[in-house]
């Protein structure tokens, strides 16, 4: 059994030729993919029905999924097999549950390897203009500044502010889950029962099994579980 994500009604034939006869449940999503993948729907709803009923999540393509393919091996990876969930893309079949960790680790990999050197050349460009010789970049545009002092600083700030805040919340939300995990509920039933009792989450959206597995990750890695 497949439960499918699509984003068009023209990926059905590769979804089709993956299943080569297995029962298929359809969810199609409509919308910008650079949402948050707990506001997606449809995508949260294909992992409902995969997790409950041991079938295979299955995208045509990477590109579908998120903006950025690394961006989607990391949650094939981390939101997907890490839940025992089978996985299947059909133009790219050597990613699967057991490869898929080792393709997530090389796509951030490669990631900071852009991103570094992305760093460096803008420290380069930044030291230019500092000194006063404007750049000229390939395309022939002329830079006399970088628009602030210190980029990566400031990086380093915000991502160590944003996890502190993630911290934090997963802190103040654990009690309230954990009391639903002692009565035996799993990570679904928890988010459906947060829901009900109107306990709020972040920016007033609704709780996800996702947004509970990614709280209880973070309390083990704080070791508060």
């Amino acid at each position: 059994m497949i439960g499918a994500f699509i984003i068009d009604q023209s990926q059905k034939p590769a979804i089709l030729a993956l299943a080569n006869g297995r029962s298929v449940e359809w969810h199609i999503e409509e919308g910008s993919v650079k949402r948050p993948d707990d506001e997606r729907v449809e995508l949260q709803r294909c992992l409902d029905f995969c997790r409950t009923n041991s079938a295979t999540f299955a995208v045509a393509t990477l590109k579908g999924l998120f903006h950025r393919q690394w961006m989607a091996k990391v949650f094939l990876a981390e939101t997907v097999a890490d839940q025992e969930i089978s996985v299947s893309v059909a133009d790219d079949p050597i990613i699967s549950k057991s490869t898929i960790h080792l393709i997530a680790r090389y796509a951030e990999s490669e990631r900071n390897r852009i991103v570094k050197a992305a760093t460096k050349g803008m420290d380069r460009i930044r030291k230019e203009l500092e000194a006063g010789r404007p750049h000229v970049t390939k395309s022939g545009k002329l830079m006399t500044k970088i628009g602030y002092k210190d980029y990566k600083e400031w990086n380093q700030i915000g991502n160590a502010s944003r996890i502190a805040t993630a911290d934090k919340f997963a802190l103040a939300k654990y009690p309230e889950i954990k009391k639903l995990l002692d009565r035996g509920m799993n990570q679904s039933e928890i988010a459906r029962q947060l829901n009900i009792q109107g306990v709020e989450f972040r920016g007033n959206k609704s709780w996800t099994q996702p947004a509970i597995f990614r709280i209880l990750q973070r309390i083990k890695s704080l070791g508060e579980s």
